[in-house]
């Protein structure tokens, strides 16, 4: 029983030590950072153990490369993600994503700058 435990653990290090170097590489080459690469690197490999996988399928570098680019491309987006949220202007005039804990309103500025709020250019009789 214990054979069969250590098995997924022993194949994906044996995947490692063979292509680990050449997937950091190439995580490298995608997201030009360091840490970044070995994070993908790392969030692969832990994911083949997670699903235990690594017993299941025959795995060769290609899969490897596609599951390290996969990785790559979804770090990306959500780099991307994060840099179009914090340059967004709140509705304070400053860059955030928050503002006293609510998000802000679209078109909040643009009232805040007018003095404006909604209906508040309708005319009431008295």
């Amino acid at each position: 029983m214990t054979e069969r435990a250590v098995e997924p653990y022993d194949t994906v290090v044996c995947l490692y030590d063979r292509y680990g170097p050449s997937l950091y590489r190439y995580a490298l080459m995608l997201l030009t950072d360091q840490a970044a690469a070995e994070d993908a690197v790392h969030e692969v490999f832990t994911a083949m153990l997670r699903s235990g996988a690594s017993a299941r399928l025959a795995f060769d570098e290609r899969y490897l490369r596609r599951a390290i680019r996969n990785e790559c491309f979804s770090m990306l987006r959500q780099r991307a993600k994060r840099r179009q949220i914090q340059a967004e202007p709140d509705c304070c005039g400053g860059t955030g994503l928050w503002h006293h804990g609510l998000r802000c309103a679209p078109g909040s500025r643009q009232r805040q700058k007018t003095g404006l709020s909604r209906g508040s250019h309708i005319r009431r009789s008295s």
